[in-house]
């Protein structure tokens, strides 16, 4: 009878041990996921990119480094993805003082095509094209899929599907993200 509460309280310190090193070691990871973030648990750098703008302007991944990103991959032809990309500004305009830069990089398509779109000429983050999927290394594996990269270049999170990027809950999200890899 000992023994089994002996090794009962055992398992209750050793569960005990590994959240206090998780919280310890990640921050607390459970926050993030409550807004659809998963924690990225290896060492995974952000893949180098050279992409266009809207305008033209070529834009390069050594460009954001020691910056926060929330990376967005999305298409004109998913109707959640438009949304996401119009919420993103709402975020964007909150998070800007946080240091925390936003990109949303549209897969396939042309610039021209992507500014028909409504409220697109009102973004102020920044919208990138790649026109040739040449960033399928990122492993996106639907869309709309967005990252979070940490200041090193390392991507430390990832959210798969729509969310609600204005939402109080996901703006201190990301905000309390952006301190901790700032």
């Amino acid at each position: 009878m000992i023994e089994v509460k002996l090794f009962r309280l055992w398992g209750y310190v050793l569960c005990f041990s590994a959240l206090l090193l998780m919280v310890a070691c990640c921050g607390s990871p459970a926050k993030a996921q409550e807004q659809g973030f998963d924690p990225i648990p290896y060492q995974d750098r952000m893949r180098d990119f050279s992409l266009h703008d809207l305008n033209g302007a070529i834009h390069h991944s050594k460009d954001y480094r020691n910056k926060t990103l929330l990376v967005v991959f999305w298409t004109m032809s998913c109707q959640a993805c438009q949304a996401d990309i119009a919420e993103l500004e709402v975020a964007y305009q909150q998070l800007k003082r946080q240091g925390l830069e936003i990109i949303a990089i549209h897969a396939g398509g042309s610039a021209e095509e992507i500014k028909k779109l409504p409220g697109v000429q009102s973004i102020h983050y920044t919208i990138l094209v790649d026109m040739d999927l040449r960033l399928g290394s990122w492993g996106v594996p639907s869309i709309p899929t967005a990252y979070v990269v940490d200041a090193n270049g390392y991507r430390r999170y990832r959210s798969v599907g729509a969310r609600d990027w204005s939402s109080p809950l996901m703006i201190e999200t990301l905000k309390r993200i952006a301190r901790r890899y700032d």
